[in-house]
């Protein structure tokens, strides 16, 4: 069932401005109650892994804060009034698309390897095969044939014509430079194998603002800054994810300094939320942001 729900965030308004600006944009603390199954951007869909990706790995599309559709890996979005969004017959009667979408020139993996159309086929290679696990096999299976223009550019041709025909949200895009031969050797097994399970801090993995430095199963992720990050400069030096499971225990770690904030959608529930604020208001801010949330 799909609802409407309000996230929280908690932000130490006492303590961590209190620090001084220099400090304060050295190192951020997020207090979760979720520690992700896994790190690969395709395998399983858990909201704990969507946000240490959404500091990590930028998907090709996505929908921003104005609930948009939005480019971050391509140059712009395919529009049928542009012409590079192309509504097609098929022999069953049905309608599909062609969408046409060019990569970011200035995007590159974490180690510096840029970004290319291999990646595509790779990350496409490894969504269609039976046995790979991905979490959104639906897309992939949708995704009918792929041409290659350049290696920047591309047209994928989508089986089924929808409102929102101009993402591809789910198609998060693998390095094949690195996890090529690993899936070639075994695709049953590859969800196991796959770097982002047992080499998650490898340069090249990543493809946002910051990289995943260091992990501690059930603990905690520990974000840095991507050297090769082309984009906007990130705030922090370092961000750190801690699991606390315990939803009393996670209060107490953010009285005593331990974490700076509490992710709404993995911390507080909206009632634990505004009884916080109803006791603490005065000490800390409490933030409410809409979000979709599948029950």
């Amino acid at each position: 069932m799909r609802s409407l729900l309000f996230a929280t965030v908690l932000l130490a308004a006492g303590l961590v401005i209190a620090a001084g600006p220099v400090a304060a944009r050295d190192r951020l603390v997020i207090g979760t109650t979720q520690y992700p199954s896994t790190f690969h951007p395709n395998i399983d869909s858990m909201a704990a892994k969507s946000y240490i990706h959404g500091l990590t790995h930028r998907p090709v599309t996505r929908d921003n804060a104005a609930w948009e559709t939005q480019c971050y890996l391509c140059v712009k979005l395919p529009r049928i009034e542009d012409g590079d969004a192309v509504v097609i017959d098929q022999p069953d009667g049905t309608k599909g698309i062609r969408l046409t979408y060019t990569l970011d020139p200035d995007a590159v993996w974490s180690d510096g390897v840029p970004v290319t159309t291999d990646d595509v086929l790779f990350t496409h290679e490894v969504g269609s095969h039976p046995q790979s696990g991905v979490g959104n096999a639906e897309l992939y299976r949708r995704m009918t044939a792929f041409e290659i223009h350049d290696e920047k550019s591309f047209t994928v041709t989508i089986s089924k014509l929808t409102f929102d025909y101009d993402g591809i949200d789910d198609f998060r895009l693998l390095p094949a430079h690195l996890e090529r031969t690993i899936f070639e050797a075994d695709p049953a097994t590859y969800r196991n194998r796959t770097l982002y399970e047992t080499d998650t801090t490898r340069e090249g993995l990543w493809l946002g603002p910051y990289v995943v430095a260091d992990v501690v199963a059930g603990s905690h992720v520990v974000m840095r800054r991507n050297p090769h990050w082309w984009g906007r400069e990130p705030a922090f030096d370092e961000i750190v994810v801690r699991t606390i499971e315990n939803t009393s225990a996670l209060e107490a770690n953010l009285f005593s300094g331990e974490v700076d904030m509490i992710e709404g959608s993995l911390g507080l529930s909206l009632d634990q939320a505004i009884a916080f604020e109803k006791r603490h208001g005065d000490r800390w801010q409490v933030f409410y942001k809409a979000q979709f949330a599948l029950d």
